[in-house]
């Protein structure tokens, strides 16, 4: 979606050489000019960005019942030795639970970020309409 966005930017400002007329730059009509076009392209970076680390996170009595063997936090499990053992006496249907939960939890996130971006290339495809049609007047 992002490298399709970035495409069309591209398409419309060629367009817009088209009606170019002649105009003076400053840097205030830039540095708008590339927080329209960039903003969105940040937004839908923004989206592939999210990993499972900065997921929601569930409640500390909810996770401490799971001893986390489907998604091994390393940080936990330093051996071979202690992942056999916590893979032993976990319960896998409280692991299953969790991390659907958890990958849920992400992909909410993640389409939430990919809609602010949609909203987002939107109100800047509107913008650069506007621009191209107020200067054709």
């Amino acid at each position: 979606m992002g490298v399709g966005h970035i495409f069309a930017l591209g398409v419309i400002t060629r367009f817009e050489d088209l009606f170019h007329k002649a105009a003076d730059f400053n840097l205030i009509k830039v540095v708008v000019a590339w927080f329209i076009v960039i903003l969105q392209i940040v937004l839908f970076g923004y989206v592939l960005y999210p990993s499972r680390r900065v997921a929601p996170t569930l409640t500390e009595e909810e996770a401490s019942k799971i001893d986390r063997v489907l998604y091994v936090v390393p940080g936990k499990h330093h051996s071979i030795e202690q992942i056999k053992r916590a893979a032993e006496k976990c319960d896998p249907s409280n692991e299953i639970a969790y991390e659907l939960l958890k990958v849920s939890m992400l992909r909410d996130l993640k389409r939430q970020r990919f809609v602010r971006g949609l909203f987002a290339a939107g109100a800047s495809f509107l913008l650069i309409f506007a621009s191209q049609f107020y200067r054709s007047l």
